[in-house]
């Protein structure tokens, strides 16, 4: 009987027990040079230090590869992606009011929502659609990207031929040839 109520009294108390969370550093390699000392933004829900990662970047299904993303930490407890307001309008996104420097994004879109996946190397960004251009600026790239190319000279050609007979008679032939030529020697003209 005393054992019963020694069990019962044990279950009872394990619902008011908690445990935190603490990570041992001693197991984490120094990669790359960089010591991995301060873990204390995984105790509180963060999915990534501070730092700067290349992720592929998903904005409502819209995939935008090779990004250099920037996280920093936004307040005591809290490590979130930054962005300025010319990279987020270069990716088709609808902002606004500009903000000085880089800001989360809900600082630009409040119903915004930014998840990271740095198991896929992912960055998604949920926004409504009111905020979405239907053409992003991805779909061509921006002018500061363009580039003047190499001076240079082409030529192609291609020449198809057709042969036709009926009943072993009657006989049709034809021959066509299309030649292209073209010269780059001082890059694409740009309006200013």
């Amino acid at each position: 009987m005393n054992k019963i109520l020694l069990l019962i009294s044990l279950i009872s108390c394990m619902g008011w027990t908690h445990a935190e969370e603490k990570y041992a550093t001693d197991f984490i390699e120094n990669v790359g040079g960089v010591a991995i000392k301060d873990v204390s933004a995984f105790d509180n829900g963060n999915d990534v230090l501070p730092g700067t990662y290349s992720l592929t970047v998903v904005i409502n299904d819209h995939q935008i590869d090779g990004q250099r993303i920037t996280f920093k930490k936004t307040s005591d407890d809290k490590v979130e992606a930054v962005f300025s307001c010319d990279t987020l309008k270069s990716w088709g996104i609808v902002i606004e009011e500009c903000q000085a420097g880089e800001v989360p994004l809900t600082a630009y879109i409040s119903q915004a929502q930014a998840d990271v996946d740095l198991g896929d190397n992912t960055l998604t960004l949920t926004v409504p659609q009111k905020y979405q251009l239907e053409s992003g600026a991805n779909d061509v790239a921006s002018e500061q990207e363009w580039q003047n190319g190499i001076n240079a000279a082409f030529s192609s050609y291609n020449i198809n031929t057709d042969s036709a007979r009926q009943n072993g008679t009657w006989r049709r032939n034809t021959l066509y040839g299309n030649f292209t030529n073209g010269i780059n020697l001082r890059g694409f003209p740009r309006e200013k």
